[in-house]
């Protein structure tokens, strides 16, 4: 059976709303592991958010218990609008058998069970008239899971054959496959990037153009390499760590200095040097949907 399904997806860098419309069809096992899925990417588009939404999403976490249940349903309606707004331009009404919501991501505490994400599932049913899937972090959350980075689970089923997975989004994780399966974030990534350019009036620097005319300040980055985080058993970054804690490490008020962070994520990784499939905002040209893989 082929599902036809769409999925959202908000970042914490807040660009845009990613949309997919995907064909997904399970394969038969021929090993003791997980079966596979053999998949299409059929359409992909990013809707970027207006300067509005980008501030309401990141002023979430300030809101009151009212004000906050509010702007969650009505993101929800926004996304509701937005899938409507694709099924349009791609021709596929009466077509999607589902849709798929990670919603926006407002806070993450799972040392306390707690996660929550913005865009009410019930608001994008009741807009697009869609069966919706949300809320996928909360069940590993409460089963004492870290439930992120969540990327690794659609990596080890849609992509196997490699050793090392390394994601490169707001925040850069990567994932090992083998007997046991570990996956944990390695170090910010475009949430540090995207803030040092927001001082030169950019979204992000597009293929790394800026940092590339830039000088490595070996300084800077063995300052980034000596963050406390590194000590500790692999884990899940703190949304708070990235605002308050490697930005400030990171602006030093000169921007050539800007190759460091762009250093610092690879730097990270390199203890991984197996076969590898980099994904996300830097791995390929294309600045939101390059795959690159990597030996």
């Amino acid at each position: 059976m082929v599902y036809k399904v769409i999925g959202l997806m908000s970042g914490s860098s807040l660009d845009g709303l990613d949309i997919v419309y995907a064909h997904l069809q399970e394969k038969a096992s021929t090993t003791k592991g997980p079966k596979g899925w053999e998949y299409t990417l059929v359409h992909t588009v990013c809707y970027p958010y207006s300067d509005e939404w980008r501030q309401r999403l990141a002023l979430a976490p300030g809101l009151s218990a009212l004000e906050y249940q509010l702007l969650h349903a009505d993101y929800g309606r926004y996304l509701g609008e937005q899938v409507l707004k694709f099924v349009e331009e791609f021709g596929l009404h009466f077509r999607v058998q589902l849709l798929v919501s990670h919603g926006h991501t407002a806070f993450h505490l799972p040392a306390r069970h707690m996660t929550a994400q913005l865009g009410d599932g019930a608001a994008i049913a009741a807009v697009t008239g869609i069966n919706v899937v949300s809320d996928l972090r909360s069940m590993d959350v409460a089963l004492g899971g870290q439930g992120a980075p969540i990327v690794p689970i659609g990596e080890l089923l849609l992509l196997p054959g490699y050793d090392f997975y390394l994601n490169l989004g707001g925040i850069a994780n990567i994932s090992r496959h083998g007997e046991k399966f570990i996956a944990f974030d390695v170090c910010p990534a475009n949430r540090v990037l995207n803030t040092l350019v927001a001082g030169l009036c950019k979204a992000y620097d597009a293929d790394g153009a800026i940092a590339a005319t830039g000088k490595i300040d070996e300084a800077l980055l063995d300052r980034l390499n000596e963050l406390p985080y590194y000590a500790q058993p692999s884990a899940q970054i703190p949304r708070q760590r990235v605002r308050h804690g490697d930005r400030p490490a990171a602006d030093t008020g000169a921007f050539d200095r800007g190759r460091a962070p762009h250093l610092y994520r690879p730097y990270r990784a390199a203890n991984s040097r197996r076969r590898q499939v980099v994904r996300g905002g830097d791995a390929g040209p294309d600045p939101r949907h390059g795959r690159r893989s990597a030996q």
